[in-house]
């Protein structure tokens, strides 16, 4: 038998081109010991699971819908845990938010593909702000901003893999045109 009977060229090529894209960020976060960036890290890994800019793109929006929605839904679910802070009720707010939410995943609608990462953004959120000293409003825009960085730096690298040549530069040139490869000729 050969070494080589399980071997897929497309899923090479789709393992690489997710290694080339994680791989900088990875190395960038360990010698720089930059914890603080790991989730941006976890963000892109999961993002070049389907590699390809549209498919990365397309995960990047609707990780960045479902953190916004999850915001959305979790800052009322906060105040009203900080006006009546028993567990009881937030155990019956727990449990109203999932029912509500697996209601409308279970009968489709515009957003049922986002809900069910928002629920897990709202249960992050509010759990990470219950301690003393926290701040919903900056966990929240954090997370936001970090999920924003991964989705652009998770774009930028898929198309500077899959368009090398095509990168132009973004300011106009002195005659008003973008910047080209190879030489441009004035019409006369």
């Amino acid at each position: 038998r050969n070494a080589l009977d399980g071997y897929v060229p497309d899923a090479a090529r789709a393992a690489l081109r997710s290694t080339a894209v994680v791989m900088p960020l990875a190395i960038l976060v360990i010698v720089l010991e930059r914890t603080d960036y790991l989730l941006v890290l976890v963000f892109v890994a999961m993002f070049t699971l389907s590699p390809g800019l549209e498919k990365g793109g397309e995960a990047a929006k609707k990780s960045l819908v479902s953190t916004a929605l999850g915001g959305l839904v979790a800052y009322p679910f906060y105040w009203l845990l900080v006006a009546l802070p028993e567990l009881y009720f937030f155990l019956l707010l727990n449990l109203l938010v999932a029912l509500l939410v697996a209601r409308h995943v279970f009968y489709g609608g515009d957003y049922a593909t986002y809900l069910g990462s928002a629920l897990t953004t709202l249960i992050l959120l509010v759990n990470a702000s219950m301690g003393e000293g926290s701040d919903f409003s900056s966990a929240f825009v954090i997370r936001l901003s970090l999920i924003f960085l991964a989705a652009i730096y998770v774009v930028g690298a898929f198309r500077l893999l899959e368009h090398p040549g095509r990168i132009r530069h973004p300011l106009p040139s002195p005659s008003g045109r973008l910047f080209r490869r190879g030489p441009i000729s004035d019409p006369e």
